[in-house]
């Protein structure tokens, strides 16, 4: 027989060592179904959701699925679900053992799969020997999505919150030096209204002329006039210059108003779409696939292990 291995060698091999190989299909067969068998492969089932950002506003580019994406790619979801249902030891991985975390982690990422759809839903898959744990997990993933979340939205808020606070303050101490200005001008001039009174007061003076009235009272109107004419500008100004701020102050109460209550707000940040449920179908593993792949290789071995015998 030639040493290059060819079809028609094959062919030949095949040929004169039939039974052979019906022989090491069968037994491939055999020790395949018996070894994926629940006594030697605990059966693993998977639960899923699909869910939707709402919410919540992206940041810089990012769309919604992709911010959502970095939350649920946060190692507090991975230490929640690993703490809350005790991996390491349902799993048989042990602190002592080598690499520990390592494997923890290897662990997860096998078993919880986070990943964004082409319908701009996140898909989350969890899987476990037991259904009812599998569907727990795929729950507690989505409920420490809403968690981390609400955690980075309402520490957004309580910080703009006291930048409000601060600002409000700065206007408020502003108003007040104003306020304390516009008092100085009225007590030294007597007017109280620059608008309402300069209507009056010119009048009253025209009137005062007109009658060639003199005295106290004459006093009294030329001295609202000469403030009138050296202040009333200023106090104008001043008292549009409060009205502004005021206004501003009232922008920012509501504000700050607003942020308090979004700094408390307990919402959802995710539409599920999909409910994650407990199934009765097993996963993994996938018994005829490892039956056909079983009997495919070992049926490849042993006709290169004849065709090496007949060299």
């Amino acid at each position: 027989m030639q040493n290059d291995i060819t079809f028609k060698n094959i062919q030949s091999v095949i040929k004169k060592r039939m039974i052979p190989l019906l022989i090491v299909a069968f037994l491939a067969a055999i020790f395949a179904y018996v070894f994926s068998g629940e006594s030697f492969l605990a059966p693993r089932y998977k639960s899923s959701a699909a869910v939707f950002p709402i919410n919540i506003d992206p940041y810089s580019d990012e769309s919604e699925t992709e911010q959502m994406m970095q939350h649920f790619d946060n190692d507090r979801i991975r230490k929640e679900i690993i703490k809350k249902f005790d991996l390491g030891n349902r799993y048989g991985i042990k602190p002592g053992d080598k690499n520990f975390q390592h494997q923890l982690n290897k662990m997860y990422n096998e078993r919880v799969s986070i990943s964004p759809t082409r319908y701009e839903s996140v898909e989350i898959i969890c899987q476990d020997e037991n259904p009812e744990v599998a569907k727990q997990m795929a729950e507690e993933v989505i409920n420490q999505y809403n968690i981390g979340v609400r955690e980075v939205e309402q520490k957004f808020h309580r910080e703009y919150y006291k930048m409000l606070e601060e600002q409000l303050a700065e206007q408020q101490s502003w108003l007040d030096e104003i306020n304390e200005k516009m008092n100085v001008i009225k007590e030294r001039t007597g007017i109280v209204d620059f608008d309402g009174q300069i209507e009056r007061i010119t009048e009253g003076y025209m009137n005062l002329l007109d009658k060639n009235v003199q005295g106290s009272r004459m006093e009294e109107v030329r001295k609202l006039m000469t403030g009138m004419r050296k202040e009333g500008s200023n106090l104008r100004s001043l008292n549009l210059l409060a009205e502004y701020i005021t206004e501003n102050m009232q922008v920012t109460l509501e504000a700050k108003a607003e942020e308090f209550s979004e700094s408390y707000r307990e919402v959802s940040y995710c539409n599920v779409i999909k409910k994650p449920e407990a199934t009765d179908k097993k996963h993994w593993p996938v018994r005829w696939l490892i039956l056909l792949v079983s009997i495919i290789s070992s049926l490849i071995a042993a006709v290169i292990f004849f065709m090496l015998i007949e060299k």
